[in-house]
């Protein structure tokens, strides 16, 4: 047994390593997130505007504590218009889909009974339809109307509820990138005094590796983006679909976003093409749909795993494991765990090179 574990040290350092770190985000990811979250986003966000807090510090000489708030301001800002245009535009364009809701439920119900006559008349030429019978009289078309509203009133209230919790974490997110920017050089001494860095600089390794992959990982949703345009932008075109230019950017984004995809504005379009009777435009979104999927399956394993420095095959394993043990978000967090296990892989070669030596 010694023999074996001497010989085979340096494989059961590495598994140990992929172990540890999956079951510790399995733990993390699972019962601990919820209650670190708006700390982990407050860390984000301070990266985010740190560049900002920094050039205000260092070329306008303004302290700290005034850029940082100066920065989140500013950031405030920007994405208050942002969501502000965004609702804006949901609002009117809801107001215009309840306005036109009767005509639409007119159509889906007239839809519905031409297919169930055309389904009876072709029973009943059937050596056996003598024994089926549909009878469309007696067929209440509130009754499927009203589980789809119950269905979407009960989602609505969940949505009503979380909107406080929502507010509690943004704020303490916000409160949190604050001090975590304004007080940027205070927390690096701390760490640095109770959580000393180690003489062969083994997590400098791991940081540069994190960092490279991280960069990495967001360059490889932009080529994803870009190609994510050109195909409905194409796509759109030919099809002569109505703002192509707008709908291949809002597809292009909302694809890169882990809950969402492009069939979350192809489907939908898809569904209303098909109940006005425009099969050419719903044929061409399904189309287009596929293309960018199949673009997706194709192209994102083998660019991210050149992005982040892994083998493609990994970035899909990874992928995969993401999903299953967080979620959807598993998706984005699987690939930059892989990179995590490498660094640390990595570092521990670099430990035992030096230890041989």
């Amino acid at each position: 047994m010694e023999n074996f574990i001497k010989n085979n040290r340096k494989s059961l350092v590495n598994i140990s390593i992929v172990l540890c770190v999956i079951i510790f985000c399995y733990i993390f990811f699972n019962y601990l997130f919820e209650y670190i979250a708006p700390f982990v986003i407050g860390w984000i966000l301070s990266l985010i505007y740190n560049p900002l807090v920094n050039l205000l510090e260092k070329k306008f000489h303004i302290k700290r504590w005034l850029g940082a708030l100066i920065s989140i301001l500013v950031l405030i800002g920007f994405f208050s218009s942002v969501v502000a245009g965004i609702v804006a535009k949901l609002v009117s364009e809801a107001e215009l889909f309840i306005a036109k809701t009767p005509e639409y439920i007119e159509l889906v119900k007239s839809i519905i009974e031409t297919i169930i006559t055309e389904a009876e008349k072709f029973i009943d030429n059937l050596p056996f339809g003598g024994f089926i019978n549909i009878d469309i009289g007696n067929m209440n078309f509130s009754d499927i109307i009203t589980p789809l509203i119950k269905t979407g009133g009960t989602g609505g209230f969940i949505v009503v509820k979380a909107i406080p919790g929502f507010f509690m974490v943004t704020i303490m997110a916000l409160i949190s990138s604050y001090f975590f920017s304004k007080d940027k050089y205070d927390i690096r001494k701390f760490l640095k005094k109770h959580i000393p860095m180690p003489k062969d600089n083994h997590i400098m390794l791991v940081k540069e590796n994190l960092m490279n992959s991280l960069g990495g990982y967001f360059k490889t949703q932009l080529i994803l983006m870009c190609y994510t345009f050109t195909i409905c932008i194409i796509g759109l075109l030919i099809i002569g679909s109505p703002y192509a230019l707008l709908l291949s950017v809002v597809i292009s984004v909302i694809d890169a976003l882990p809950f969402f995809g492009s069939g979350f504005i192809l489907w939908p379009g898809t569904v209303i093409y098909l109940m006005s009777g425009e099969y050419f435009l719903a044929a061409g979104y399904i189309i287009i749909y596929l293309i960018i999927n199949l673009m997706r399956q194709i192209m994102q394993p083998k660019i991210l795993g050149t992005q982040i420095g892994v083998h493609p095959l990994i970035a899909l394993i990874s992928m995969y494991i993401g999903l299953k043990i967080v979620g959807v978000l598993g998706m984005i967090i699987g690939p930059i765990l892989a990179v995590v296990i490498k660094a640390f892989i990595e570092a521990s070669e670099v430990y035992e090179n030096k230890k041989d030596t």
